[in-house]
């Protein structure tokens, strides 16, 4: 299963999509957005840059801040 270590920025503005990096383990064969969820809320948009680095898009919904498990 995929492990989350790190997300930049750890916060994101309400309401507003925010692209973001995330770190950390196991992230090959996550394409679909839904696979990324901030919140109840999944990504906009998903690029898996290698499997320990994701880049996604925010969903343009209030989330509260982003922060690994």
């Amino acid at each position: 299963a995929p492990t989350v270590t790190s997300v930049s920025p750890a916060y994101a503005d309400q309401a507003v999509e925010k692209v973001v990096t995330i770190t950390g383990t196991g992230f090959l064969g996550l394409t679909d957005p839904a696979d990324v969820t901030f919140g109840a809320d999944a990504a906009q948009s998903v690029y898996v840059v290698s499997d320990t680095q994701i880049v996604a898009t925010t969903p343009d919904t209030d989330i509260d801040p982003i922060v690994p498990p």
